[in-house]
């Protein structure tokens, strides 16, 4: 197997594919950097728009009016997944 030419063997063409490689490399992790701030911010946000209504839906779970007891528990239980989906899009 061929190693690579050494930095002091390398042709300026060659160099300048390795300088635009490494500038793409470098642009891609600066959007995954700025991809996952986006994407943090926009769950913060999202629980915070939330909060509220779990607890107006806890509220309404200890009326003892059945029709809002039902109606809290499909809140309650939509809420939940809407949490659990913004907690899947956090990065590994």
């Amino acid at each position: 197997m061929a190693s690579a030419p050494s930095p002091s063997t390398r042709t300026a063409e060659d160099q300048a594919l390795i300088d635009r490689l490494t500038g793409r490399a470098e642009a891609a992790e600066q959007a995954v950097v700025q991809r996952d701030a986006t994407m943090s911010k926009l769950r913060h946000d999202l629980r915070g728009i939330l909060s509220p209504a779990m607890l107006m839906a806890d509220r309404l779970a200890a009326s003892e009016d059945p029709f809002a007891r039902r109606t809290a528990d499909t809140l309650i239980k939509t809420i939940e997944r809407a949490d659990a989906a913004l907690k899947a899009t956090r990065p590994p």
